[in-house]
């Protein structure tokens, strides 16, 4: 039976083009400009994830309203 081997986990890694950085390397300034790097992007991502969320549901409420105009049955005016 194979013993199996925990893979050791890649140590972070900047690059630029065909150079290679590795962050640990780097000084505490420059990994910290890194670790700002990780951390916008990772908002960014969640942005994104929020903007399709809040695209896909005011695109549900613009059908509603409009089936709810349109449809004789649809909620009236009452003010």
């Amino acid at each position: 039976m194979k013993r199996k081997t925990k893979a050791q986990p890649s140590k972070p890694v900047f690059e630029m083009g065909d150079e290679k950085y590795p962050v640990d390397e780097m000084t505490a300034e420059n990994q910290a400009r890194f670790s700002h790097i990780n951390n916008i992007n990772r908002k960014i991502e969640v942005a994104q994830f929020n903007l399709i969320e809040l695209v896909r549901g005011r695109d549900a409420f613009v059908a509603d309203l409009i089936k709810g105009v349109t449809e004789p049955n649809g909620e009236t005016d009452t003010n």
